[in-house]
């Protein structure tokens, strides 16, 4: 892991962060990364080797909820996990989410992602639309009409804001 290959894991990360920087760790890491970072005895991860071929997903979940814990606590780390799954597993929205307060009924979408430093240009934002990245209330946007209403607003698989 590192920081200039974009794999690393903080270890001051929020849980869910921290839960989902392990999830994108890739399958062959995974015992490695349960014999170095955790505390599980190594009969356990022993075991984890043999089940992660039949079950990656899994075994990837124990170790995401392990390293958590480890520094978060048990609860954070249970609530880390059900929002993954929540969100990535079922599609769903996380439960405590920003929220924006607009004023305007319709909103132009590159120029408040710039406003608010979640894109560095507007060009960035038309990209996005353009790649299918965006969707507000589950609905894909298009180039040809980047402005929106109030909603939930999806940018790629892990940026949710709700626009009120």
């Amino acid at each position: 892991m590192s920081k200039s290959a974009g794999n690393y894991i903080a270890l001051n990360a929020l849980p869910q962060e921290m839960f989902g920087g392990v999830m994108a760790l890739s399958d062959e890491t995974v015992i490695p990364v349960f014999k170095l970072c955790t505390e599980t005895p190594l009969s356990q991860v022993q075991e984890f080797e043999k089940m992660v071929r039949e079950d990656p997903m899994g075994i990837k979940k124990k170790l995401a909820f392990e390293i958590t814990k480890m520094y978060h606590g048990n609860k954070s780390a249970t609530k880390a996990l059900n929002e993954f799954e929540t969100v990535f597993s079922k599609g769903g929205v996380p439960t405590d989410i920003s929220v924006w307060k607009v004023a305007d009924k319709k909103i132009n979408l590159p120029e408040l992602l710039t406003e608010k430093g979640v894109v560095e240009s507007k060009s960035e934002v038309r990209r996005l639309i353009s790649q299918g990245a965006v969707s507000l209330n589950g609905k894909k946007l298009s180039v040809e009409e980047p402005t929106l209403g109030k909603g939930i607003l999806k940018i790629g698989k892990r940026f949710f804001v709700k626009i009120a």
